[in-house]
Parts: C-alpha cells; structure tokens; sequence
C-alpha cells in the first residue's frame, strides 16, 4: 500500500476499528516490515482546519502490533465517536522512522450519526 486512497465510515457512538496492511509490492504478496515506525493520522473538515480527531501510535490510536506482519490498526473508542459530529472529512495517514516518511494512505471519513 503506497499512498491508496480509502472512504472510511464512522458511526457515532461505537467503536471504530480498521486493520490495514502495508505491501510493499503490486502483487501484494510482501509485507513492509514496520520495525521501527510510527503512524500519525489528523481527521479534519480541510485542509486548513484544525483537526478534529488525531490518531498516533504515542496515543494508542494506532496500533503495531507485530511490525513484521505489515498490519497497523486504526482505533477509536466509542466515547471519543460519540464526540464527532456527522459530516464528511479528509485523512492522511503517515508512516514515520527515522530517515524515511511516508503517505501510505488518504481519503475521506464519513461521521455518520447515532440514532440509538
């Protein structure tokens, strides 16, 4: 996965959890081991607006579990969903280590509303 575009959705009021994994080729076939690396991820209206949600491997937010698998994992709780309010925004997610810094993946959040 190299700088892939993705739509997530976030339902208000309960647990968001994606699971991504970084292939370092087309075939998908070889995992990028993330030995090393931090994620940091910014939801925001634009471009110039403050974030409304970050996401980063120092608040737990994003996850690494076993960096030789390739899989990093994107939380947010239900108390922190409940706060957002429904609308459409952008993401980037970046990749950190030391010497190299990548996007590894942009798009657009949906908050979607909680009825319940």
């Amino acid at each position: 996965m190299s700088n892939n575009k993705a739509h997530f959705i976030i339902n208000q009021s309960t647990d968001f959890i994606a699971t991504l994994t970084w292939y370092t080729d087309s075939a998908k076939t070889v995992v990028k081991d993330l030995t090393g690396f931090t994620g940091a991820m910014k939801i925001k209206k634009n471009l110039t607006a403050t974030e409304i949600i970050e996401l980063t491997t120092a608040n737990s937010r994003i996850t690494i579990a076993a960096p030789t698998t390739g899989v990093i994992v994107l939380s947010i709780d239900a108390a922190d969903t409940a706060t957002l309010v429904p609308d459409t925004y952008i993401y980037d997610l970046l990749m950190i280590k030391t010497g190299e810094t990548q996007r590894l993946i942009q798009g657009t959040v949906a908050v979607d509303e909680a009825v319940t």
